[in-house]
């Protein structure tokens, strides 16, 4: 997914297996002063040319581009996952130092916490019962349901899954 300037709000989706070792891209490549506001969204095994961020990717342009992840996951294979300045809350995600509402998923820990889809490919459903279940922390501006309408939390603060999806309970 591109973005040339302009703004780019992404909610309950998923972003897999995007990107080659030879691009910048990864799952998002932002340039020209965009914006990304993403909230449940899941960023799966996406990759890029090394040194670029594989999740999320900004351009070296003198255009300053913003990115706010919310309530969702970004893992890959490296570390180098989100632009440099993003602002990660209530995430999981590949960075080693991840800020203090968010937690370290390594792409080979995360079997742990989800199972690919046997049916949907680039669809990574999160194990009922894990520490994901607890991560996000709705707000009244959020959706009411996950990618395929199961019910989300509707308090405004309440405890959610993070990613795309939650189990149906």
């Amino acid at each position: 997914m591109q973005a040339i300037g302009g703004k780019l709000r992404v909610e309950n989706s998923f972003i897999s297996s995007n990107g080659t070792f030879d691009a910048t891209g990864g799952g998002i490549y932002l340039s020209a002063g965009a914006s990304l506001d993403a909230v449940y969204l899941t960023m799966f095994d996406n990759i890029a040319a090394a040194g670029n961020p594989f999740s999320v990717a900004c351009d070296a342009d003198p255009e300053k581009e913003t990115v706010t992840v919310r309530n969702s996951l970004a893992i890959n294979k490296g570390g180098n996952t989100m632009c440099d300045d993003a602002t990660i809350q209530t995430s999981a995600w590949s960075d080693p130092v991840p800020g203090t509402t968010n937690m370290t998923m390594t792409f080979v820990g995360s079997e742990q916490y989800l199972a690919e889809d046997p049916v949907s490919d680039g669809v990574y459903r999160p194990i009922a019962g894990t520490v994901l279940g607890s991560l996000a922390t709705r707000k009244n501006c959020d959706p009411l349901v996950d990618f395929d309408g199961d019910a989300r939390p509707e308090a405004e603060s309440a405890s959610d899954y993070a990613g795309a999806d939650r189990p149906a309970l």
